[in-house]
């Protein structure tokens, strides 16, 4: 999770045995950045926890994102422990930005983490995902791509199919950035195209 993070001082490593979370707070006082790395559930199939129920967010007019993934970072208030380290540590560094990425998964993770911490602080958050599956319904879609300081950069293989699920009543938020893949690439299998070192090998 953290072996190739360059100039990251670790403040803070996140772990939910329970819902197998797994996050990692950085900062790089040569970028001025606060990092947030949240790491891929590979011991379950993406299936086996990515279903169709959704839950609404709180304080939002019908604003659902999938049941697992807010379960996931919800469950034993994780996401305001990092709420409540992320906002000490702008206190001190109030020039920083954030930057949260994820992968499969962790994508997901990260996608709603930054639409969280992008309503407690004014700083930018810029949201990097990798082969992120769907989070939410239309009003999330539209109440995410609203906030002016919240990017997101949804990094996708051209033939990774698990990046368009679900299929029913989800939408993706924020850029697409596609990486181009060889047309038999569209034959094999889609753990393949899914897999990190296929990302890797396309960036």
């Amino acid at each position: 999770l953290i072996e190739n993070i360059s100039h990251g001082i670790i403040i803070e490593f996140i772990k939910n045995d329970d819902t197998q979370l797994q996050a990692c707070i950085l900062l790089s006082k040569v970028t001025k950045h606060i990092i947030i790395i949240f790491g891929n559930n590979s011991s379950e199939k993406w299936y086996n926890k990515y279903h169709l129920f959704k839950t609404k967010l709180k304080n939002t007019y019908n604003v659902c994102v999938n049941t697992s993934i807010h379960h996931e970072l919800t469950d034993k208030n994780s996401h305001l422990k990092m709420i409540e380290l992320l906002s000490k540590l702008l206190l001190i560094h109030p020039e920083y930005n954030i930057q949260i990425c994820g992968y499969g998964i962790g994508g997901s993770l990260a996608t709603l983490f930054g639409y969280l911490i992008a309503d407690e602080i004014h700083q930018n958050v810029t949201v990097v995902s990798f082969g992120s599956p769907r989070v939410g319904n239309y009003n999330w879609k539209q109440m995410f791509n609203f906030k002016r300081n919240l990017n997101h950069y949804r990094v996708v293989n051209k033939y990774d199919m698990i990046t368009n699920r679900p299929f029913i009543k989800y939408y993706h938020v924020g850029k697409k950035v596609q990486l181009q893949q060889p047309f038999s690439k569209l034959f094999v299998s889609n753990k393949t195209n899914h897999s990190q070192n296929e990302y890797y090998q396309n960036i």
